[in-house]
């Protein structure tokens, strides 16, 4: 038999067929169903995600604190310049400082210590400047507005 395309070719058209045995329940790996337990799963973390999202938009944008998005304490990744949160949300990440300051910045802001940062702190475009430099970038915008997130559409300011 020809190909379609090329004369006397020695490949053979016809669709395969695959003997996929009739005694598979929905429950084997190649089902498109999911498990009801999974199901379930998945409908109490949406419920989790919408309830969260009508806390954060209960708030008005001037009340709205980074601390009413995070749950504390944060933590700074051993590996990395990344800090999470207790439930393992990514926030941020450094982009310059001694490991002494990152340390310190998290314990401030974990309510640890009182400490005023002396130099000029400012914000722009999501990042943290220090004396006019990128100290931190502000991240996990996903986790806020995606659709995996709590899907918060609220404009925020940084």
């Amino acid at each position: 038999m020809n190909s379609k395309y090329i004369k006397n070719s020695r490949v053979n058209n016809r669709p395969k067929s695959f003997n996929i045995p009739t005694t598979w329940k929905d429950s084997d790996w190649f089902s498109m169903t999911k498990p009801k337990e999974e199901q379930k799963e998945i409908e109490e973390y949406n419920q989790k995600l919408k309830s969260e999202k009508q806390r954060i938009e209960s708030i008005t944008l001037e009340e709205l604190s980074f601390r009413d998005l995070y749950v504390f304490p944060f933590k700074k990744d051993d590996y990395s310049y990344w800090v999470w949160d207790s439930n393992d949300h990514f926030i941020f990440q450094f982009l310059s400082g001694e490991k002494e300051d990152k340390e310190k910045i998290i314990s401030i802001l974990n309510g640890e210590i009182q400490s005023k940062i002396e130099q000029e702190v400012t914000h722009k475009s999501g990042y943290i400047l220090i004396n006019e430099e990128p100290f931190i970038l502000i991240r996990n915008w996903g986790g806020l507005t995606g659709i995996g997130g709590v899907q918060f559409k609220r404009r925020l300011r940084l």
